[in-house]
């Protein structure tokens, strides 16, 4: 997100780094942490994740407007750590650990406001994945597959029915099932854990290629982003410790602002860089429902 300025008679752009502020908003009613979300900041979408520090999911789904969370309609089955994407009332989950936190599936729902239906399989089992674009216009990469015990490097295209190849990330990385940000045809990846190290590459994808974006300023896994490929907000998350920071993207460069008020990664984003909605994760000790707003 950006201001640009002309000047006389020739043009002269200047980027300014946009700055912003988190505020309280309304608590989830189940704290929870690994948790899939879509839709905007007044209009959230949470659903499924880790009720508590063990590994037993949740089928629960809640919608935010803005001031307070109420329940939605129950995912089909409980699920932690995959995909989510779209809007609060056409939503997409994808892949993710069972409720004993064991393996990955490829099972895929979606949600029409009310009720979650059974959607096209994901091609392989997995879990941490990111994710971006909408429900009939999807794209989810990376994550661990099942069997594999390694990073991947693939992504996947769905069309609402249907999920196809896409092109291979340039970097391994897991514990992404929140910072995949954009559209199928310009999406954002960034930080996440490779091989044995925490991530501060950033990758763009144009529906073919991913190529090499700026570095995050600290590099972190499990944090939450919001935004588009050239906007975005990237926020939370775990490196040596729990992280309550937070970065805008602006295209280019990555630029630091206001700290989360309370630290935590494993957690869900909403919104755009105009206005972003930050819910649950775990904050070093426990599982915590809090809920924050970002204004910039």
């Amino acid at each position: 997100m950006s201001i640009r300025f002309s000047f006389g008679f020739f043009k002269e752009s200047t980027i300014i780094p946009i700055s912003g502020a988190w505020s309280t908003g309304g608590s989830l009613n189940l704290a929870r942490s690994a948790l899939g979300s879509a839709g905007g900041q007044n209009s959230t979408l949470a659903f499924g994740g880790n009720p508590s520090s063990s590994f037993a999911a949740t089928d629960s789904t809640e919608e935010y407007d803005g001031t307070t969370w109420t329940t939605g309609g129950s995912l089909i089955q409980a699920t932690a750590r995959h995909g989510g994407t779209g809007t609060q009332n056409a939503a997409l989950r994808f892949t993710g650990t069972n409720t004993n936190g064991q393996g990955a599936d490829n099972c895929v729902e979606e949600y029409d406001g009310s009720t979650w239906a059974t959607g096209g399989t994901y091609i392989v089992k997995v879990s941490q994945v990111g994710s971006a674009g909408t429900q009939n216009a999807a794209l989810g990469f990376a994550g661990i597959e099942s069997g594999a015990g390694v990073q991947g490097n693939k992504s996947y295209e769905y069309d609402g029915s249907t999920w196809s190849t896409g092109g291979n990330l340039i970097n391994n990385r897991n514990n992404a099932q929140a910072v995949g940000t954009g559209t199928q045809t310009s999406a954002l990846a960034s930080s996440g854990y490779g091989i044995s190290t925490f991530l501060a590459a950033s990758e763009l994808y144009d529906g073919t290629t991913w190529s090499v974006g700026a570095n995050v300023s600290t590099p972190r896994s499990a944090p939450a982003s919001t935004g588009t490929q050239n906007s975005a907000v990237l926020f939370g998350g775990l490196n040596t410790s729990v992280l309550d920071s937070t970065e805008t993207f602006n295209g280019t460069s990555w630029s630091t602002t206001g700290n989360l008020i309370t630290g935590r990664y494993g957690l869900g984003g909403g919104g755009s860089s105009s206005g972003t909605t930050a819910m649950g994760g775990y904050n070093g000790t426990a599982v915590v429902g809090n809920t924050e707003e970002f204004n910039p």
